[in-house]
């Protein structure tokens, strides 16, 4: 305990974190709101790429997610939950891309793993999160082996059908490949959520209940 309080005070010195305890708080990212509920003490990052600008020079991996969710148990164990919030998802080239999402994940990540490892924090899970409107990979049939070669898969390999675009939004796994650096890291699966939103009386979207971290 005495480590995580050290840690803790580390953490809200650097001025990159919201402080936020146990309890129900909000993120609000342009026309998306989204409403957490924690267990466990956590503190968050909105806005990464702009926070954390001092690791862009050495990083060639630009694209960044929107929020990092910082949780610990108070027993030196880390939780970091990276959210990015989409009003359209699909697989095309563009932002909207599941290609495209996923490396704003990977940029995410990697910020977050060079933070941790200056305040001496070593994340025990991740879990990624896609917050959005309208769900255009659901509804697409599912690709042949022939089209996978027509798919957006920028920053990831063609490989069989469990790492297809499709596949991947489906099953709540999904591979990164590279640490930003070099692209040829060895392959890594996450569990990936979907937090699908409606919108709301005040023309905000928000999921239909918080989330439970």
């Amino acid at each position: 305990m005495k480590h995580f309080e050290i840690i803790k005070q580390r953490v809200l010195q650097s001025n990159l974190f919201s402080d936020k305890q146990i309890g129900t708080f909000e993120i609000v990212e342009g026309k998306i709101r989204l409403q957490f509920d924690a267990s466990h003490p956590v503190w968050y990052i909105e806005k990464i790429d702009d926070r954390l600008q001092c690791f862009n020079k050495v990083l060639t991996q630009t694209k960044c997610a929107d929020v990092a969710i910082w949780e610990c148990d108070g027993q030196d164990r880390w939780t970091l939950r990276i959210i990015e919030a989409k009003e359209t998802v699909d697989i095309s080239g563009n932002s909207r891309g599941w290609g495209h999402i996923k490396r704003q994940f990977l940029g995410a990540l990697i910020r977050c793993q060079m933070l941790a490892g200056i305040f001496g924090i070593r994340f025990d899970q991740v879990t990624f999160y896609t917050a959005f409107v309208n769900d255009n990979v659901s509804h697409r049939p599912k690709p042949t082996p022939e089209e996978y070669d027509t798919e957006d898969t920028s920053n990831y390999r063609v490989l069989p059908d469990a790492s297809s675009p499709w596949f991947e939004w489906q099953s709540g796994q999904f591979h990164l490949y590279g640490m930003g650096w070099s692209d040829d890291y060895i392959a890594m699966t996450f569990t990936h959520r979907q937090i699908p939103l409606t919108q709301s009386t005040d023309g905000m979207y928000e999921p239909m209940d918080s989330i439970t971290l």
